[in-house]
């Protein structure tokens, strides 16, 4: 106990009584004070002297803490106030960022951003419908006539072999396999078109007393199953309400990917002029 361990640093039996323990302690406190005793050890012995005394005189027997262990103790509440501290600022630093995030996302939702991001969703969804539409609708024949075209043989797929020829109301259009020397004796030909976007499917050129079927390469008609995806991706995002990593990378998809896209369909072959006049003009 450590009561016993004041008792013996005294020299007196367990439980010794108060009078016997201030006649001991000034016995002792003569013997080792520092300026009576040049012992390298009296400092210590009466640091530990005067300790027993407090301790076995105080009421409560409240255990005198050594220099040591003030000092740990000193370490020990300096931890806990720096681990404290360390706690504070990481849980403000947490909270400072949850609101600069949840700022963003806000902003994403409005100003310009937010009317860029709607715009295209409203554009993407118009095309889409219009493309369904013309897809289901009847071609339709227009006259056209080859005014210049190129002897150059290309490879597609397949191994398909193609050339170029250009019309008269300015279409570059990509036959497959044909001879198109043979437009020299005739440059007239029909060319199916979808209703509504004007898009090139094939070319019907009259030789034999009938019509021979040329097929069309790289036309759009067939390539718009591929560009749908990105026109209803944007409807999608639309929709989406959780404020995540999702959002914001399909926000800035749909203003650069399907917007960019969206935007090159309707301005390459006058198709913004088609979409307008529901492809009368």
């Amino acid at each position: 106990m450590i009561g016993n361990r004041f008792y013996d640093i005294l020299g007196l039996p367990f439980g010794a009584s108060e009078q016997l323990i201030k006649k001991r302690y000034k016995e002792l406190a003569k013997k080792y004070h520092p300026d009576r005793n040049p012992s390298p050890d009296a400092n210590k012995r009466f640091i530990e002297i005067n300790e027993a005394y407090i301790y076995l005189l105080s009421k409560d027997k409240i255990p005198a803490k050594s220099f040591e262990e003030q000092q740990r103790e000193k370490a020990e509440e300096e931890q806990r106030a720096y681990r404290e501290k360390a706690w504070n600022y990481a849980r403000e630093k947490k909270m400072r960022d949850e609101e600069e995030l949840q700022a963003f996302y806000h902003s994403l939702r409005l100003g310009w951003s937010w009317f860029a991001f709607k715009s295209v969703t409203i554009l993407c969804g118009l095309v889409l419908v219009v493309m369904l539409v013309d897809f289901i609708l009847p071609t339709q024949a227009i006259p056209e006539v080859v005014t210049e075209y190129s002897n150059d043989i290309y490879h597609s797929f397949g191994g398909h072999q193609i050339s170029l020829i250009k019309t008269k109301s300015g279409k570059n259009l990509w036959t497959n396999e044909f001879y198109n020397k043979d437009f020299n004796y005739n440059p007239f030909f029909i060319l199916e078109s979808s209703q509504i976007f004007q898009n090139p499917i094939t070319a019907k050129i009259y030789a034999g007393n009938q019509f021979s079927e040329i097929p069309i390469h790289f036309t759009v008609y067939w390539a718009q199953f591929a560009l749908s995806p990105f026109l209803l991706f944007p409807i999608f995002m639309f929709f989406y309400k959780k404020d995540n990593a999702f959002f914001v990378i399909g926000h800035y998809l749909t203003r650069y990917v399907s917007g960019v896209l969206v935007g090159l369909y309707l301005l390459t072959e006058d198709r913004w002029f088609h979409l307008i006049t529901l492809g009368f003009f």
